[in-house]
């Protein structure tokens, strides 16, 4: 099963999924062993297993008039805004993507979002 405290519309979840209190999942698909973590934002993307969206991260969009694709974040990627979300992908051996367009400050990571659209080079 999951684990929901967060806000879920029109999404599929697999089995492992955690949705943190205040975390947003909009039509959305999320793999397996992913974790949504508190505040974040997720709409409109595919989300790999195993994938850790960090605290207050905003990943993917709702398309505007005109707009088409969907975001994608790749299997086994942390993307988050600060040092704790660097330090927790450190601690769980995976690739961190700082979301530079966040709140926090990292000083090692694989790479760095200017916008979420940048996470394409990274799929």
């Amino acid at each position: 099963g999951c684990r929901i405290s967060g806000s879920v519309k029109h999404s599929i979840l697999f089995a492992g999924v955690t949705v943190e209190p205040g975390a947003v999942v909009e039509d959305a698909v999320i793999m397996g062993g992913t974790t949504i973590k508190a505040g974040a934002s997720v709409k409109h993307c595919i989300v790999a297993e195993n994938v850790v969206i960090g605290e207050n991260a905003v990943v993917g969009a709702m398309p505007t008039e005109g707009e088409k694709g969907v975001a994608t974040v790749g299997s086994g990627v942390y993307v988050g805004d600060t040092q704790t979300d660097q330090q927790s992908a450190i601690e769980a051996g995976i690739p961190f993507l700082w979301a530079s367009y966040g709140f926090g400050h990292s000083d090692c990571h694989l790479g760095k979002l200017a916008a979420f659209s940048d996470v394409l080079a990274y799929v």
